[in-house]
């Protein structure tokens, strides 16, 4: 069982602003800016918030009135996009087994903000709807965080996924920026498990699981075909490899691993099914009901009407 914890992101709408004074390229570690004033070195800035391109990147040096030099940045910027300076560029999450109770941090929680949305999640693999969660925000160059006396406590539903988005992500060695962000990855693969759990009936967790991963995978490639149609051809790095590929491409592809998915899970429920003894437990089923299966199964009223034939000469129909 798994929880979703979703973090309320850092409000920067008190922050210092500035937009960019000029265009902006991928990979840049310096940019224009109308007014540099209010932004310090080791300062964080979310550019472009609610956004699929949005970002945060570290201010390395105030170069001037109208210069940053910041880490490099992941997407390229236009004029007049908007900026606002962070103190903090990640989130940490605690839990607690009551509301007012000392909340330990969760090992592994710690992670980057992201402004897609205006929260960040994490899936917390030990977690019970049961238990009170806080979160904070942290600066990982200064390490300073903010207060946890001062963040509400919250609960939450109970969310089990046969694979979670980071395992997901490894497992198909996908870069973060060439993958939707977390919360739209997870919502992608929660579809996609309802699909396998229409498709199949099964308790086996390893057919399950792998299931998912398939299904998961059409999904995804699906999602970069319609990305793709604005951007004519994309490159993505995924399954440790370099792809470049258009819609059509990424539709096909999306067919191709669709198409193993059924196979797969055809071919390991005939397994399932073959394995099954319930026919010789009598204690299951009764003799008479057996016999009916098996001629089902056989396309006769009877299977001994088979050697029956050979005397009468009657035809048997298959």
């Amino acid at each position: 069982m798994m929880v979703l914890l979703r973090g309320t992101n850092y409000d920067f709408s008190a922050q210092q602003k500035t937009t960019f004074g000029a265009d902006a390229a991928a990979a840049a570690t310096s940019i224009t800016v109308k007014n540099s004033e209010g932004f310090l070195v080791d300062d964080y800035i979310v550019i472009t918030p609610k956004n699929e391109q949005s970002e945060i990147v570290r201010v390395t040096a105030v170069t001037d009135d109208t210069t940053l030099a910041v880490t490099a940045l992941k997407f390229a910027h236009v004029t007049d996009i908007a900026m606002y300076r962070l103190p903090y560029n990640r989130m940490r999450f605690y839990s607690s087994a009551t509301a007012t109770g000392t909340y330990a941090l969760i090992a592994g929680s710690e992670r980057d903000m992201s402004y897609a949305d205006d929260f960040t999640t994490f899936g917390y693999a030990a977690g019970t709807s049961a238990l009170f969660y806080k979160r904070t925000f942290y600066n990982t160059t200064t390490t300073t965080e903010s207060a946890i006396a001062e963040a509400d406590y919250f609960q939450t539903s109970e969310e089990e996924l046969y694979l979670t988005p980071e395992e997901f992500r490894s497992l198909m060695q996908i870069d973060p920026e060439d993958c939707p962000p977390e919360d739209q990855l997870r919502t992608i693969m929660r579809l996609a498990q309802d699909r396998v759990e229409l498709d199949i009936s099964t308790s086996n967790k390893s057919i399950l699981r792998i299931a998912m991963f398939l299904k998961s995978k059409v999904a995804l490639l699906a999602a970069l075909a319609i990305k793709s149609i604005a951007k004519g051809y994309i490159t993505v790095n995924i399954e440790g490899r370099q792809i470049t590929k258009a819609h059509q491409e990424f539709v096909l592809e999306s067919e191709n691993v669709n198409n193993e998915y059924m196979v797969f899970i055809n071919s390991n429920l005939t397994q399932e099914v073959t394995k099954t003894n319930f026919l010789l437990d009598t204690s299951l089923i009764s003799s008479v009901t057996r016999q009916q299966v098996l001629d089902l199964q056989q396309g006769t009223q009877n299977v001994a009407d088979i050697d029956n034939t050979r005397y009468t000469g009657r035809r048997i129909r298959y």
